[in-house]
């Protein structure tokens, strides 16, 4: 009979969890490789997780990392890898998000805006987001709620401020500030999320109600009331509702014109008539 071969265990290969409660869990550090971009020198850091960012520098790029396990080296990983590991630690580090375990959070509508708007500003229904006081209202809202002093990332309430203090799109922010188009995004539509949820909730609660829209007086009905002001004041003026017309005013001139003349002319004679008769 033939004897069964003795099975070859396998080394067991490390597998690496690229999830911040796996990394925190096993406390690890990392030796990573920075290089200079168009440059074959390298340089390496032992760094601890919490202490990982990108490269403050555009020019400066990580080549690899290598995960160091109580002291020693176990996984090596390459740029593809190291590159999304360092997108994960970054965004942890910098704002204490998870940047592979979070859901998008979907910005509140327009039309929710509006709404939370128009609970504490009068506006016409013609009003939307490209109005000039979009921001501005939202600003004020935010100031009233104290919501700015909830935030307590210094980083995540600066974003959450430069959003409303700049007229720059969401993605420019977010570039800006954390050097990642989807971050800032990510951090000014969580916020906002949460400021229109508050505002809706006191509504339901019936703290709030809709502020109606008083339309601006018209040119013509501010003048109506200067003059009745002016009137009751007994004085003799009367300010004109309307432009006058070119015609308007040329015949005005020519009135005035002829009644200048005729007084001219009654003047004359009446000196005449004075003149002492010298024949």
């Amino acid at each position: 009979m033939n004897k069964k071969s003795p099975k070859i265990r396998k080394k067991k290969k490390f597998v690496f969890n690229y999830t911040i409660a796996e990394i925190k869990k096993q406390n690890l550090f990392f030796a990573v490789t920075y290089c200079e971009k168009e440059s074959p020198e390298t340089y390496t850091e032992n760094l601890r997780w919490s202490e990982i960012f990108k490269p403050q520098s555009c020019s400066i790029e990580v080549k690899n990392m290598v995960v160091i396990k109580n002291g020693v080296q176990v996984f090596k990983l390459y740029e593809k890898n190291s590159k999304k590991l360092l997108n994960i630690l970054d965004m942890y580090n910098s704002t204490g998000l998870i940047y592979n375990e979070i859901k998008p959070v979907t910005a509140p509508t327009e039309k929710e805006i509006i709404f939370c708007i128009s609970l504490y500003f009068g506006i016409p229904q013609s009003f939307s987001r490209c109005d000039i006081l979009f921001k501005t209202y939202l600003k004020e809202i935010a100031e009233k709620r104290r919501y700015f002093d909830k935030i307590n990332n210094p980083k995540e309430k600066e974003v959450f401020q430069t959003f409303f203090n700049r007229r720059i799109p969401k993605l420019e922010i977010s570039k800006e500030f954390t050097n990642h188009t989807k971050k800032g995004v990510y951090l000014i539509d969580s916020n906002l999320r949460n400021l229109i949820q508050e505002i809706m909730k006191d509504y339901e609660n019936g703290l709030l109600q809709i502020l109606q829209y008083q339309k601006p007086l018209t040119k013509r009905e501010i003048i109506k009331k200067a003059n009745t002001k002016i009137k009751e004041r007994g004085i003799d003026i009367k300010i004109p509702l309307r432009k006058q017309s070119k015609r308007e005013i040329v015949n005005s001139w020519r009135k005035k014109k002829e009644e200048l003349s005729a007084k001219i002319n009654d003047l004359a004679d009446k000196r005449d008539k004075k003149a002492p008769n010298t024949e």
